[in-house]
């Protein structure tokens, strides 16, 4: 049995609400022009959906720490910090205990990334994107004469693939 991780389902819940406030009317201000707003960030918003595609795609790296005692020793080594080994035993002592012991919940299951909930949002932003190329954008070299070389006449390039699901097949998990 596994369960998504909730910090991963906030911030993906939490990115989608704030990037289509831009795809409504609001007080005094239009969707094109909320749409010209969101396109001026465009670099920020970008690199915000690359950061939730990143967290999702290298969560299972990270949440190894969580299962793996050996791990998560390594990933503090790698990091570079130094631990008192009364500590270190301390914790092995604590997961070895938990681990045997009714202490642990019998329903307790593997986290996982939302990667469903990832890929409705790379949909959402794609279509999003897709609304904004035929609501503004414009594909005449001559709309491009006095800005030079760099303007793009569509947002091809900032558009993303879904992710595949790991770990299950045929809806049963692995």
């Amino acid at each position: 049995m596994s369960r998504e991780s909730k910090y991963l389902i906030r911030k993906i819940e939490a990115f989608d609400t704030a990037f289509k406030f831009f795809s409504k009317c609001s007080s005094g201000m239009g969707v094109e022009e909320k749409m010209m707003i969101f396109l001026c960030n465009m670099n920020f918003w970008d690199w915000e959906i690359e950061n939730i595609i990143y967290s999702v795609v290298n969560f299972e790296d990270r949440s190894e720490a969580f299962e793996n005692f050996s791990s998560l020793i390594e990933g503090v080594m790698k990091s570079g910090f130094l631990l008192k080994q009364s500590k270190v035993e301390d914790v092995k002592l604590d997961r070895r205990w938990k681990n045997h012991s009714s202490c642990r919940s019998k329903s307790t299951s593997q986290m996982v990334a939302p990667v469903d909930q990832l890929n409705q949002l790379i949909d959402d932003w794609n279509d999003f994107l897709s609304r904004i190329e035929k609501k503004l954008m414009s594909k005449t070299a001559k709309s491009f004469e006095n800005w030079g070389e760099n303007m793009k006449a569509d947002l091809s390039s900032f558009k993303k693939e879904k992710l595949e699901k790991k770990g299950v097949e045929n809806g049963e998990e692995r």
